[in-house]
């Protein structure tokens, strides 16, 4: 039954199979993803393994999966690092150990995908005439509230059609994509807004060496300060890249504005 679920969950999601194969008897559902462990040159897995085909799969890593083996996962779950880059897990899963026969589960997969730029490199559209990066905060959270300070949390996306590149070419930490917060009455940035802070981007596994792939997104956490907060500017706007360090394709939807009500 608990396979029959798990089956029915990813059904919607198999054109995420590599190469969009046809299927030919070998098929392997991952689920239950879970990031373990987080380094700057690798992220440690661990899942649950399913073989959803008719045809038993023994494989390790002498004896390389079949090459018409469909891969397939529950996207809607998957961690946020992960999501739209299933093709750093294809290759790795490939060369697991599992056996498994049709309609199994193998619990508790564990192992590791190294952190590559050529893996954000290759997806990206680059060498598209008049390719550009767009970023835009996708959600802004409040994590922590105290009478002195507040922790955000945000994630950013990359909407453009090549890849962001948020840290600068020298080893000086200091250059790199900053954001700016402000306190503010209402919803807008204005000339009343009180300046927060800046923040610096900081180092992630999502992107590595500070390179952030159309269509992909990376999260960060910052601890702001309440000192110069006013009753009367209660609200808070984030501005991204307030020094303009990265040409983007428009800059009119660099900011975000987070209601506090409290």
């Amino acid at each position: 039954m608990q396979l029959l679920v798990y089956a029915l969950l990813l059904s919607t999601n198999r054109l995420c199979a590599q190469n969009y194969q046809a299927y030919q008897g070998y098929r392997l559902a991952l689920m239950n993803l879970e990031i373990r462990q987080q380094t700057a040159t690798s992220i440690a897995i661990r899942c649950d393994v399913a073989n959803t085909g008719r045809l038993p799969l023994d494989f390790n890593q002498n004896i390389p999966a079949p090459a018409a083996l469909l891969l397939e996962y529950d996207t809607v779950a998957l961690p946020l690092v992960l999501r739209g880059r299933t093709i750093w897990l294809d290759s790795i899963i490939r060369h697991q150990k599992v056996k498994l026969g049709p309609g199994n589960i193998q619990y508790g997969l564990r192992f590791q995908i190294p952190i590559k730029p050529s893996y954000i490199q290759a997806d990206t559209l680059d060498l598209l005439a008049g390719a550009c990066p767009d970023l835009v905060f996708d959600s802004i959270y409040l994590v922590k509230y105290t009478a002195k300070s507040m922790v955000l949390r945000y994630i950013l996306r990359n909407e453009g059609s090549a890849t962001a590149k948020l840290f600068g070419n020298g080893s000086d930490k200091k250059d790199r994509m900053s954001l700016n917060v402000y306190f503010v009455s209402g919803v807008r940035l204005t000339r009343g807004a009180i300046f927060a802070g800046t923040f610096q981007i900081q180092d992630s596994p999502e992107i590595p060496n500070g390179l952030l792939a159309p269509g992909q997104l990376m999260q960060g956490e910052i601890t702001l300060s309440l000192k110069n907060r006013t009753k009367f500017s209660p609200n808070l706007v984030l501005e991204l890249d307030p020094f303009q360090t990265i040409p983007e394709c428009r800059r009119v939807n660099n900011t975000k504005t987070l209601i506090v009500e409290y």
